[in-house]
């Protein structure tokens, strides 16, 4: 089994490239959604709920690996990485280096095998009622993922540019590339 974790940050086609994968490898793979989604924007920024998103998204990874293997699929994919939920919540409250160290660890210790950064790359950002479409915080934290990506030597890292079927077809040949999955 694989782990993949899709990077990036919002609005950058991440979930729609999670639905492609899901199709294109069918019954092959098992999907974490976007925990970060899940909790109200009020939680993330008043006291612990910044440390709940954290440990809500280990907790579901841990849940869905053990699942994973255990119906005999190849692929885990992850519609965010911790890093995407630290970057956000160093945002709204600061740098909490407790938290950063702890996914640090996670990230620099096969966290995923394999990260797929999808970049801004001239996607619009479009407002759905969770998105805060602030397109300075949207720099910012697709800044700080690369530098948290570069500074603590995570290589597993792949970005993707382009439309969504370049996304696509880059993605499906990392995976198929790195692991010779069908």
């Amino acid at each position: 089994m694989i782990k993949v974790g899709i990077t990036g940050t919002e609005c950058t086609g991440k979930t729609t490239l999670v639905n492609m994968l899901k199709e294109h490898f069918e019954d092959n793979l098992i999907v974490v959604p976007e925990m970060i989604r899940t909790m109200s924007r009020d939680c993330l920024i008043e006291g612990n709920g910044r440390y709940d998103a954290i440990f809500t998204q280990l907790k579901e990874e841990f849940v869905k690996t053990k699942f994973t293997i255990k119906c005999g699929k190849s692929i885990l994919l992850c519609d965010t990485t911790l890093a995407d939920n630290l970057m956000y919540l160093i945002h709204f409250n600061g740098y909490d280096e407790g938290l950063y160290n702890l996914v640090k660890y996670y990230m620099q210790n096969k966290g995923y095998d394999i990260i797929l950064f999808s970049k801004i790359d001239k996607i619009p950002l479009e407002e759905d009622g969770f998105r805060l479409a602030i397109p300075d915080l949207r720099n910012k934290v697709e800044k700080g993922l690369s530098l948290f990506y570069s500074m603590n030597r995570i290589n597993n890292v792949f970005e993707l540019i382009g439309n969504k079927q370049d996304r696509l077809d880059k993605s499906i040949t990392i995976i198929n590339e790195k692991y010779k999955i069908i």
